[in-house]
């Protein structure tokens, strides 16, 4: 994990007490899912308005986060042919 990507995971947090441990933006209650959800349907300066505690870095964050998940659930393995 290269030190930008490091810097944005410290920016999410997972804690059974808050929002029933889904991940969300450290210091807040928004989840990632719900950041990911409004930038699929509206532009990045809408999402700040609409949550105005968020960053752009936050953001950022929250691609990160979704980007590696994926990465972890579904990792690149070699095609058969390579072998």
């Amino acid at each position: 994990m290269s030190t930008t990507d490091q810097r944005l995971a410290d920016r999410i947090e997972i804690d059974a007490e808050i929002m029933a441990g889904k991940p969300v933006i450290r210091g807040t209650r928004i989840p990632v899912d719900r950041v990911l959800r409004h930038l699929q349907e509206h532009d990045r300066a809408d999402v700040l308005r609409a949550f105005p505690e968020v960053t752009d870095d936050d953001i950022r964050a929250c691609v990160a986060y979704a980007r590696q998940a994926v990465a972890v659930l579904h990792p690149v393995r070699p095609s058969p042919s390579a072998a």
